[in-house]
């Protein structure tokens, strides 16, 4: 349901008013998307090269299930912002930066998992510190509770960035880190810590391993490419209302050419009596 067309088209109905209303239809560098995702010290290995016929073939795994969180910002125009790292510490170690990418910004939690007051200490700190001067400016994002709060409404309006949020449970469609970054990001970080075990033998990725290891993955994945193709899929810029396919446009295609086929393999004459229905659902 979240999903259905008419949910689409009454997004982009208010995204497409947004945006001419504040001149900022089809302006790459003032529309910007930021979301986080999980990166594990111990991501799921690469496949595994063995005998054949080996029933217990070894790995090299790193610490448990823990992982950094890592809330990336990028703009339309292809140009990601330095990344917010969010490491599960009560106290932050400066050891822990070695490696960075230029311009991180650093966070900890109990759990590791971003916070209001984070998500704030984000936007104040890196945000409004990165982006063009010129105003106004667009920021999309999810719903998610962390994301919002009185002290950020009342900067960002003051500061005259316009907070969008992707409708509920579409963020798989509509959301263009999703679509462009976050995979290739995944992609790469297990890449590399694939490496890193290899070249490394009898050592793990600990946090001490992950600014240098991070920095590598992400340099792969978030080029002008990835992130530009992420708003182009998603029909935010260029503005394209018909980018987004959902189920039940995928269902009524399959429905139609199913049809047409039936129609097609009928004999010649059912099929001069139907041929006019085909030409009213095509």
């Amino acid at each position: 349901m979240a999903t259905d067309n008419s949910v689409i088209q009454k997004y982009f109905d208010i995204l497409e008013d947004t945006l001419k209303e504040n001149s900022l239809f089809n302006n790459p560098t003032r529309i910007f998307n930021c979301d986080e995702t999980g990166l594990p010290l111990n991501p799921k290995s690469l496949k595994v090269v063995s005998g054949r016929g080996a029933k217990n073939v070894s790995q090299i795994t790193g610490e448990g299930k823990s992982q950094i969180t890592v809330l990336a910002c990028t703009c339309a125009a292809g140009v990601p912002l330095p990344p917010f790292v969010i490491f599960d510490r009560k106290t932050f170690n400066d050891q822990l930066m070695v490696g960075e990418i230029p311009g991180t910004l650093y966070g900890s939690s109990p759990n590791g998992w971003i916070s209001r007051e984070l998500f704030l200490y984000w936007f104040r700190k890196l945000f409004l510190t990165s982006v063009p001067r010129v105003r106004p400016l667009l920021l999309l994002m999810d719903g998610h509770s962390t994301h919002y709060g009185p002290d950020l409404i009342k900067i960002a309006a003051e500061e005259q960035i316009l907070i969008f949020v992707l409708p509920p449970n579409t963020t798989h469609l509509t959301q263009p880190l999703d679509k462009g970054c976050f995979g290739p990001l995944k992609t790469a970080w297990k890449a590399v810590c694939h490496e890193f075990c290899t070249k490394n033998p009898g050592r793990v990725v600990t946090r001490y391993d992950f600014s240098v290891l991070f920095a590598d993955a992400w340099r792969r994945s978030m080029t002008q490419r990835n992130i530009a193709s992420g708003f182009e899929v998603t029909g935010i810029c260029p503005f394209n209302r018909n980018a987004i396919k959902t189920g039940n446009d995928k269902q009524e295609t399959i429905s139609r050419s199913l049809f047409v086929l039936l129609v097609t393999s009928c004999e010649p004459s059912l099929k001069s009596q139907l041929s006019n229905q085909v030409v009213d659902i095509i």
